[in-house]
């Protein structure tokens, strides 16, 4: 697993109860989900955003490739079942209003997002 995606799941597990599952691919004219970018962040932070209007998993990878499309997330992981998308970026490069509107522009509504402190790399 890459070590970006590694810190952005165990961020997005300790947001209360939040569980991270892989979202179906192929529905909605999609292909495939979108892996994490390998750039490293200059100033890495997460969010968790309540995703609205989702009625399929189709719908959720939707959400999720136009978040991915993003300068600066280096990854998001969109689950329909708690319609809620867990974003991993880099502040220095993108806000979480930008990561909203993406939500917005996918056709479904954004609720207010939740920061999630991002674990140290302490030896």
């Amino acid at each position: 697993m890459h070590p970006l995606k590694h810190l952005f799941f165990i961020a997005v597990v300790a947001v209360g109860g939040f569980s991270v599952v892989a979202p179906a691919a192929f529905a909605c004219g999609v292909d495939k989900p979108t892996p994490a970018k390998t750039k490293q962040a200059t100033n890495p932070a997460n969010v968790v955003i309540p995703v609205h209007g989702m009625t399929c998993d189709g719908c959720a990878n939707k959400v999720q490739v136009m978040l991915m499309k993003i300068q600066g997330v280096l990854a998001a992981n969109v689950v329909f079942k708690t319609n809620h998308a867990a974003v991993y970026y880099d502040a220095a490069l993108v806000t979480t209003a930008e990561i909203v509107d993406a939500i917005k522009r996918s056709g479904y509504k954004a609720g207010v997002p939740k920061p999630v402190k991002v674990p140290s790399r302490k030896g």
